[in-house]
């Protein structure tokens, strides 16, 4: 009997392993290279294009920049400037940027890229129509503690209360930055000599019109108008910072960022795969996308500022 079932489960393996198929990587069918442009605007500065190329999955070679690429950038349909010669910057970028012209609130704008080797692409965007007036004007310290190891430094726990004033019959879509900058000695022997660091702070909030995902953020946090349309809406928020204790005194700068749909939709996918990159059994997140037959955004934000001093 146990001849038996040992002679059954040879047969079982030596079925199993004939049905057994290694995958090769021409299983995997791979698409050409596709243009990838991304152009996140603002009114406060030059417009700014970096464009590459797109990699399939089990490409191992480097994102390299397209530095032979022609941008015909138009607006209201009106062709406003061509774009053909790149700039390559210190730190490996290579971007071609106008040093004439920058994006106009109330216009339309578009966009036509061309390479060799690649076929066209192009998107269309505008910038919000309004600028949301932004009021922080209350701030409270929680808790402040001196750190044990290092007696210069205060770490402080506070919360911050913002207004906005939501425009009526409007989708809105924000971001708000909190940063502060810190000036700290790094040549003990000359208190002249200083550095100038811009801090991004912790936020957090459980105000419900926060998505789930950023409640608690470095730097910003994402929400939309969807629960407050045309109302003024106050905003809290828990800041986890520190301070020096020969500096006291700490100035926080607030930007109310007002995207359009498609620059908000990119950063908050964005947000979503930088979150579960490092994490396995993450759900996959596609990062969204506006240029047609390619990748990337084209998409901007207006920005209104606010500070407040933490005493």
């Amino acid at each position: 009997m146990k001849k038996k079932y040992f002679l059954q489960i040879i047969l079982l393996g030596f079925i199993f392993s004939s049905c057994t198929k290694l995958e090769d990587v021409s299983d995997f069918p791979t698409e050409d290279p596709k243009l990838v442009v991304n152009s996140v605007f603002t009114p406060d500065s030059f417009w700014y294009f970096e464009v590459s190329k797109s990699l399939s999955v089990l490409d191992q070679a480097n994102l390299n920049y397209i530095d032979d690429a022609t941008i015909k950038l138009y607006e209201n349909g009106i062709l406003l400037e061509t774009l053909s010669t790149p700039t390559t910057y210190n730190d490996g970028r290579i971007a071609f940027h106008s040093s004439t012209n920058k994006p106009i609130v109330g216009k339309n704008y578009s966009i036509k890229v061309s390479a060799s080797g690649f076929e066209d692409v192009s998107s269309e965007g505008s910038l919000p129509n309004s600028i949301v007036a932004l009021d922080v004007s209350k701030l409270s310290i929680i808790s402040k503690t001196i750190e044990v190891y290092d007696s210069s430094t205060y770490d402080i726990n506070a919360k911050m209360t913002i207004t906005l004033m939501d425009p009526v019959n409007e989708d809105n879509y924000y971001e708000l930055y909190l940063f502060s900058i810190d000036t700290f000695y790094w040549d003990w022997t000359d208190s002249s000599v200083y550095d100038l660091t811009t801090y991004m702070e912790y936020l957090y909030s459980e105000d419900p019109s926060v998505e789930g995902y950023n409640h608690y953020n470095l730097g910003s946090v994402l929400f939309t108008d969807h629960l407050f349309d045309g109302e003024t809406h106050e905003m809290t928020f828990d800041i986890y910072t520190y301070t020096h204790t020969y500096s006291p005194s700490k100035k926080f700068y607030a930007m109310l960022r007002t995207h359009s749909r498609d620059s908000y939709l990119y950063e908050k996918s964005s947000s979503l795969y930088m979150s579960g990159s490092d994490n396995f059994f993450a759900e996959p997140v596609q990062v969204y996308n506006n240029i047609d037959n390619g990748y990337g955004i084209f998409g901007g934000y207006v920005t209104s500022k606010d500070s407040i001093v933490l005493q």
